[in-house]
């Protein structure tokens, strides 16, 4: 699980899920979906199939493609 200081993240297996990445780059689900079909944002996928994204990758993303990014820390909890 992750915390941003207001909002609870879940994560799946590593990763975080499409709803959460959608927020963190400021961009739809849909969005997101269309990004991973094109290649241009690809997603892992959990064993029940549901797109997975790592925080890395969504800032490495963000940076090179100028998406607005949500503002604040995630800060992981164990």
């Amino acid at each position: 699980m992750v915390y941003d200081g207001e909002n609870t993240i879940y994560m799946l297996k590593g990763g975080i899920t499409i709803q959460t990445a959608a927020e963190i780059l400021g961009v739809s689900v849909g969005t997101l979906r269309g990004w991973d079909r094109s290649g241009k944002l690809k997603a892992r996928r959990s064993k029940n199939r549901y797109r997975i994204y790592r925080v890395a990758e969504l800032e490495r993303f963000a940076k090179k493609h100028g998406t607005r990014k949500r503002s604040g820390t995630l800060t992981l909890l164990l």
